[in-house]
């Protein structure tokens, strides 16, 4: 994987249902993601 590459695979963006929040760690990603998308119906 490349860098750039790599660095999109990383990036900390929300891409659940095209929510496109973006966090500035892993651990703030996961807890938005459990707060806001899990449990939700489309």
């Amino acid at each position: 994987m490349t860098g750039i590459a790599a660095a999109s695979f990383f990036s900390n963006t929300c891409r659940f249902g095209g929510c496109g929040l973006h966090f500035p760690s892993l651990a703030e990603l996961i807890e938005h993601i459990e707060d806001n998308h899990i449990g939700e119906w489309p």
